[in-house]
């Protein structure tokens, strides 16, 4: 009766648990319960109910096993499965795309990829479809407002509100196309209100202009060089007041070379330089008789109250100089001094590169300050080729000297003080010598990012100095072989060998 009466599941329910089921008249029971259930499951497939379908399914087969029509039935269910996980999984993956656009301010993008409504959506999707609809409408309407304020801000001059109308914005909304297009005319007077303000000294009017930059420094790089122009300042007046004059004027010389010709600025070094003068003057008097010293020398350790480098090439002692050879780099000129000088062979005085060249443009002294290395001569020399008398080396320049001697100056590590001068154009007295190092405190032998590759070396190779000379160990070891002229050491199978130049 529940057969007849369509309550297949009662039906199910009564013949699993009977004991008739092993029974003649319980099979035909079974066999007419097992034709019902397979249309209502054929039924349940065809109106799209793949969950009522799968119930059904798996009591058929319970009751029936896997007969051909209904393991054919299973399979049709079982397509009709995966093709619904692969329908979820492309809205899913739509949906991610969608909000990728939507976070990137791409409004329209991420409204064309979610496409319009359809009939083929399920509820859940296309409410999910109605909700990101919904959010992409109200931000354009956030956008199409904070742009007409904006203009209107511009118009008037009023950059300072324009800028905290952009930086109010959520940050897909500052990056809109149509907020973009703007920046440039709230960016650009802002900038040079305080390029101005740093001009005329006014420091507390340009810092004040930076900080309403500073949140849109990553989209301009004219924010960036104004606010490396402050930080010098600040950096320039830590070191007045810690009495570190050296540096003090070092930092001037950056600033002015990022931000131009200043008044200020070359007042400031004029006064520095006349301050330390003075104090040299004193130093000179009675108080330099305190000790068996010269004043000159006393200065210079008097702590606070060193003297301010000249911008003048200077004479120095000839650089301590050695030469490493290191297998399949050849042989490398090391030279230890703050300040080299470079020239040609044929002039008389001494110089620590000399270069196999015709013509005569002068020795060129290089020059270590910190980290930073200037290329300073009494006469002009080339730098990629332009003409100067003192330069602020960068990564990559290239000195010419004389007709034919070319020095390309690198400096692999940024990490590092010490830099490179690979000989490009003629050569060194010495064939073998390709390179010749301004070593300041240690070299890297290795892996990419260390000053001279060593492809079979996977951990880098450290040369740094001692009180014996130089000594070698891998980075990170504490594990270290000292290196003498006239011995050498290996070092993961690399020979590392030092001679007197």
């Amino acid at each position: 009766m529940a057969i007849e009466s369509g309550r297949l599941d009662d039906a199910f329910e009564l013949l699993r648990s009977s004991s008739e089921r092993g029974h003649r008249d319980g099979q035909r029971l079974i066999d007419r319960l097992a034709d019902a259930l397979l249309l209502r499951t054929a039924q349940h497939l065809a109106d799209g109910r793949l969950e009522d379908a799968r119930q059904d399914g798996n009591k058929l087969m319970q009751l029936a096993g896997r007969k051909p029509n209904v393991a054919a039935l299973l399979q049709q269910i079982a397509d009709a499965e995966q093709a619904q996980r692969d329908r979820a999984q492309y809205r899913n993956d739509r949906l991610a795309s969608v909000d990728e656009q939507v976070k990137a301010g791409a409004y329209t993008i991420g409204a064309k990829l979610l496409g319009p409504p359809s009939s083929d959506d399920s509820a859940g999707a296309a409410a999910a479809k109605a909700r990101v609809i919904e959010l992409i409408d109200a931000k354009r309407m956030v956008v199409a407002d904070a742009t007409d304020r904006i203009r209107t801000a511009v118009d008037a001059g009023q950059f300072d509100v324009a800028i905290n109308i952009i930086v109010g914005l959520k940050p897909d909304q500052r990056a809109h196309t149509a907020i973009n297009k703007l920046l440039p005319f709230v960016i650009e007077p802002l900038v040079k209100r305080g390029r101005s303000e740093l001009a005329s000294g006014r420091l507390d009017r340009a810092v004040a202009t930076l900080r309403l930059l500073q949140p849109l420094s990553t989209v301009s790089a004219a924010i960036d060089e104004l606010q490396q122009c402050l930080s010098r300042c600040r950096t320039i007046r830590e070191h007045l007041a810690a009495g570190r004059y050296p540096d003090a004027e070092t930092e001037l010389v950056l600033l002015s070379q990022v931000a131009g010709n200043i008044d200020w600025i070359t007042a400031t070094r004029e006064t520095l330089t006349a301050a330390i003068g003075h104090l040299n003057s004193v130093l000179s008097g009675p108080l330099g008789l305190l000790t068996a010293q010269s004043p000159a020398q006393n200065f210079h350790e008097a702590p606070g109250v060193p003297t301010a480098p000249s911008s003048e090439v200077v004479e120095h002692k000839h650089s301590t100089s050695n030469i490493l050879q290191v297998d399949t780099l050849g042989s490398l000129l090391l030279l230890t001094n703050d300040v080299v000088t470079i020239g040609a062979s044929t002039r008389t005085s001494s110089i620590d590169v000399a270069l196999m060249t015709e013509g005569d443009s002068g020795p060129i002294t290089v020059r270590r300050v910190g980290d930073d290395y200037f290329a300073e001569s009494k006469a002009a020399f080339s730098v990629n080729g332009q003409r100067v008398t003192r330069r602020l080396l960068a990564s990559g320049d290239t000195l010419a000297v004389g007709a034919r001697g070319r020095l390309r100056f690198v400096k692999p590590v940024a990490a590092s003080s010490s830099a490179i001068l690979q000989v490009t154009g003629s050569r060194l007295a010495r064939r073998d010598i390709r390179s010749v190092v301004l070593m300041a405190d240690s070299l890297l032998f290795g892996p990419h990012g260390s000053h001279f590759r060593l492809p079979s070396v996977e951990v880098p190779i450290v040369l740094y100095r001692d009180r014996s000379g130089y000594a070698l160990r891998q980075l990170g070891s504490q594990d270290a072989w000292t290196l003498r002229a006239g011995e050498s050491v290996v070092q993961n199978d690399v020979r590392f060998g030092l001679v007197e130049a």
